[in-house]
């Protein structure tokens, strides 16, 4: 009887042992699927973020090359304009300057314009602006050349700030048409620059 109850105790045990084993083994079993899972998906969240990371520099990588090409290019067309200006400014300006410093020729301009601008009446209810540096020739020829013009109501004035040329417009200041050096200079100036930068630059 007693060697019957330690046999069934062994095989009790035994029994115990063997399952405890087996499911010792399950539960590793399964923690090493579940690491290689976690191993697997880590590596996969790395390979993306890596993708990203480099998907993001070149990006980056692009867009530093276009703002250093746009920079670039903005100031070559910066450059250029800044050449053709000084060429066609060099260029025209003395002989405009010389132009408009001659009051005879000055003068018959504006004559000119004036005598267009007579009224139905008669009347001239214009001013015109001229250079003070050549207001003791400019009053003198008008005198001589335009009295009926400064008898009807043309009005001279003289700015101390304008360099040559001049402004013509009614009385009151309602509006004035300018004809400067300045307004001169870069009107010759749009029609010299295409040709200045076919010769310079060939068109680019």
């Amino acid at each position: 009887m007693e060697g019957k109850l330690k046999e069934l105790t062994q095989k009790i045990y035994n029994e115990g042992l063997e399952k405890a084993r087996k499911e010792g083994q399950i539960i590793i079993k399964k923690a090493e699927e579940e690491a290689k899972l976690l191993v697997e998906q880590a590596k996969k969240e790395a390979e993306q973020i890596l993708r990203k990371a480099e998907q993001e520099s070149e990006h980056l990588k692009q867009r530093t090359l276009s703002e250093v090409k746009m920079a670039s290019d903005q100031a070559m067309a910066s450059l250029r304009q800044e050449i053709i200006r000084i060429l066609t400014e060099s260029a025209i300006k003395p002989n405009i300057k010389d132009t408009l410093a001659d009051e005879n020729i000055l003068g018959e301009v504006v004559l000119t314009l004036a005598q267009k601008w007579t009224t139905d009446q008669g009347s001239l209810d214009i001013a015109v602006v001229l250079p003070e540096k050549q207001k003791d020739k400019l009053l003198s020829w008008f005198k001589s050349r335009a009295s009926k013009l400064l008898e009807q109501g043309m009005e001279l004035r003289f700015e101390s700030r304008m360099e040559g040329g001049f402004k013509i417009g009614p009385k009151d200041g309602t509006f004035l048409l300018s004809f400067t050096e300045k307004d001169f200079l870069e009107f010759f100036q749009s029609f010299l620059k295409p040709q200045a930068k076919e010769i310079l630059f060939g068109g680019k």
